[in-house]
């Protein structure tokens, strides 16, 4: 919902539709790596909870899971957001100059450039 929101708003900027074709490349660009960044933190969703409750494990003859392993888990799953949001921004970054290939009109590929440097820099908060 908010996406279109975003989009309505964006097209209504200039008379052109500039804004709109720069708009939709940037978002473009920024889902490149967003969309694995998501499924990253749903998976965090479903296996922190799993750590967090304690249980008895046949094969260690020990109980394990409980805040230390969630803890343990959220570290880790912290560390490959970082590593990911880093390199997935980064091949953003290395994308860009495929803006070039995606449109025929300078004047688009003169206003996606920002915004998509933007979103590539941002993928290292969403990790």
């Amino acid at each position: 919902l908010t996406f279109l929101s975003v989009a309505r708003v964006t097209q209504g900027l200039d008379r052109t539709g500039v804004a709109a074709a720069a708009h939709a490349m940037a978002i473009q660009v920024f889902q490149l790596g967003g969309i694995v960044l998501l499924a990253l933190s749903t998976i965090a969703q479903t296996v922190i909870p799993n750590d967090l409750v304690q249980k008895y494990d046949e094969s260690k003859q020990r109980y394990v899971g409980g805040k230390q392993t969630a803890q343990n888990t959220v570290n880790r799953l912290m560390a490959w957001g970082l590593a990911l949001g880093i390199g997935l921004g980064l091949i953003q970054l290395l994308s860009l100059p495929l803006i070039r290939q995606t449109t025929p009109l300078q004047e688009v590929r003169d206003a996606a450039t920002w915004p998509s440097i933007l979103a590539s820099f941002s993928q290292v908060i969403n990790g």
